[in-house]
């Protein structure tokens, strides 16, 4: 794990978030590597739909 990645999910871990989604710890690692690399998610569920991630288009 980068140390830019590792700092990233410290702070994700650790801030009291202001939004609708529910993150697991699990999610967080997929949120994480998502936000650092700029790529989209392909995620089930609504819980990353309330965060800044970019979904993978569907359809």
């Amino acid at each position: 794990m980068s140390g830019e990645l590792a700092d990233f999910l410290d702070t994700l871990t650790t801030q009291q978030w202001g939004m609708r989604a529910r993150l697991n710890y699990g999610d967080c690692f997929s949120y994480a590597l998502a936000t650092v690399s700029g790529e989209p998610l392909l995620f089930k569920g609504d819980d990353f739909s309330h965060t800044d991630v970019r979904a993978v288009p569907t359809g």
